[in-house]
């Protein structure tokens, strides 16, 4: 039976139609994690008092995983991940998917989410991604969504990732697998493992061709076509939504809080090895 932590607040917010709900995870009970990863998270919760919080260990993602994927062959591809980062990238994008909030990667660098980003200027969207300042990759660390077809994309996109790489001689690393640059692709072709029909009951294919347009070398970056990806006065600054209706989503530098130095605050590695355990891999599947 897993450990699962879920802390409820009432809370009237405006702008983005994403729950206020702070989530993370990690190997163990909250209560067992070692002191500096458990401070990062309680300054996190400090820091945004307001919202809800909600805390899984491997065996509460695992049953999470269980009970409400519903992509073909999910639970399959998930236990195949011997990665616990790469385990954490499935899931965060499933319970974007299926219960919304705002994921934190547990030793990422605190902050205040209503100011260190426009939540309200959002507007009502239902996916809210971070993007890095100098060249638009889309970022894991902090994302918030819920119920948007381009997580259900992408979660087609990881599980169809897991499944060939356990069969592929050399695999590739979590990042290319699971992690941020699946998004990255998903977010220009999101039909590539599901048809528009498995993502939305509403017809989106205009909708995805016109997001399709900024995308540089196969990878989302914002830009309009032709544009170079950003000029230096606006590294920290920069925000915009994408798409009109169904698919809209705000892709937001966040004045670049999670890029500048000491975004991963932590000896995170001497955390991990107090830990006996890997965050990064260059198998994320088993064979």
């Amino acid at each position: 039976m897993g450990s699962f932590v879920l802390v409820l607040v009432v809370c009237c917010c405006g702008g983005i139609d994403i729950p206020r709900r702070l989530v993370t995870s990690h190997k163990t009970e909250l209560e067992l994690l070692p002191e500096p990863l458990r401070q990062n998270i309680d300054t996190w919760r400090s820091l945004n008092s307001e919202w809800e919080f909600a805390y899984f260990d491997d065996a509460a993602q695992l049953e999470f995983m269980k009970r409400h994927c519903d992509v073909p062959r999910c639970l399959e591809a998930y236990e195949l991940l011997v990665s616990g980062a790469a385990r954490a990238d499935v899931f965060r994008i499933a319970y974007m998917l299926y219960e919304g909030g705002f994921w934190f990667d547990s030793d990422v660098k605190p902050g205040r989410l209503q100011a260190q980003c426009d939540l309200d200027g959002a507007g009502d969207v239902r996916l809210f991604l971070v993007r890095e300042p100098k060249h638009g990759h889309v970022r894991y660390m902090v994302i918030g969504g819920h119920a948007h077809p381009l997580l259900r994309a992408n979660l087609y996109r990881q599980i169809a990732n897991v499944l060939a790489a356990k069969n592929k001689a050399v695999a590739a690393g979590a990042l290319v697998v699971t992690g941020p640059f699946t998004l990255g692709k998903t977010l220009c072709d999101p039909f590539a493992f599901a048809s528009p029909s498995r993502l939305s009951n509403y017809s989106i294919e205009e909708e995805a061709a016109d997001i399709g347009t900024h995308c540089t070398r196969g990878f989302f970056s914002g830009v309009d076509p032709g544009q170079p990806v950003l000029v230096p006065g606006e590294h920290h600054s920069w925000a915009h939504t994408y798409g009109t209706s169904h698919l809209r989503f705000r892709y937001d530098v966040c004045f670049g809080y999670w890029h500048r130095p000491g975004a991963r605050g932590l000896a995170y590695q001497k955390v991990l090895a107090s830990m006996n355990v890997t965050h990064h891999t260059h198998l994320p599947a088993r064979r």
